[in-house]
């Protein structure tokens, strides 16, 4: 995918629980990442664009992204379009973005935190419950870079929120791994 990602939660999880719903999520994004890129060789979208593979090869995760896309194109009379680069080879990017909004959410209901927003570069999915009001706000940010746009650190985080840089390494966001 190549783009910023956050995710904020509200969650009565401790912080072991909240770090381990977080971190369910950024591991589900780097798949994405690491499946669907049009900058990595090894991608399957890289692989099916240069003939190696095909559809039927690849894993029901990839075939279903494309099976959504050829979709949108029929239903919206092919203004969406994943064949658009005019060389044949289908490029689902358009699609994935919200695709993996979805799937990291789906990660953080299922790690018990379901409450939340992820926005992968715009693309939101936003989920909450009902019959949980937290008595103060403690949100948890995951952000792509421990710096900011002009090189320095970050500000420090309000009371109560905490920022997770990540890295290309490691879903923990921590270089390791």
């Amino acid at each position: 995918m190549g783009t910023v990602v956050s995710i904020d939660v509200r969650s009565p999880l401790d912080a072991v629980g909240l770090d381990a719903a977080i971190g369910a999520a950024v591991r589900v994004l780097h798949r994405v990442d690491e499946d669907f890129s049009t900058f990595r060789a090894t991608s399957w979208v890289s692989r099916l664009r240069r003939g190696e593979i095909e559809l039927g090869n690849c894993p029901d995760h990839v075939r279903e992204v494309y099976r959504a896309a050829a979709e949108c194109r029929e239903q919206t009379g092919g203004w969406f379009d994943p064949a658009w680069r005019g060389d044949g080879t289908l490029e689902p990017t358009g699609l994935v973005k919200g695709w993996a909004a979805d799937a990291a959410s789906t990660a953080l209901t299922a790690a018990g935190a379901p409450s939340h927003c992820v926005s992968a570069a715009g693309d939101l999915r936003v989920r909450g419950t009902s019959g949980w009001a937290p008595t103060s706000w403690a949100p948890t940010s995951w952000v792509p870079t421990p710096r900011s746009r002009t090189g320095s650190p970050p500000p420090p985080s309000p009371p109560g929120r905490r920022r997770r840089p990540c890295s290309p390494t490691s879903p923990a966001g921590d270089g390791s791994g």
